[in-house]
């Protein structure tokens, strides 16, 4: 796929980095450690498109996006929270896998309007 003219995707998550990733896991590491090496593996395989952030859940960041807060104090949502292009992947599970396979097709999707424009 030819990278020129694509926008970076914009990947949030949002975290506790008192909690554990696995409640189950006591020695396991916490949201944000996990949350951590995501960005570095996401700026390793995509490089400039990937803008990656974390976001402590009890930090006055989280006002940036104000229907997670609303659904995490309601408890209708659970950390941790990705977001991908501002739209909720799995919210109260953390899937690299997952966030990465969205990555993906958000790319796709870009370079498919590229280049379906140019055939226009």
């Amino acid at each position: 796929m030819d990278k020129a003219g694509l926008r970076p995707v914009d990947v949030v998550i949002i975290g506790s980095p008192h909690v554990r990733a696995c409640s189950g896991c006591n020695a396991g590491r916490t949201m944000e450690e996990m949350a951590q090496a995501l960005g570095r593996r996401l700026t390793a395989q995509f490089g400039s498109l990937v803008k990656y952030r974390y976001i402590d859940a009890a930090g006055d960041d989280l006002e940036d996006f104000p229907n997670i807060a609303a659904g995490l104090d309601a408890k209708q949502m659970a950390l941790p929270v990705a977001l991908v292009n501002g739209r909720t992947v799995m919210p109260g599970m953390f899937s690299p896998t997952m966030v990465i396979y969205h990555v993906k097709q958000e790319l796709r999707r870009q370079h498919s309007r590229r280049t379906d424009s140019k055939l226009q």
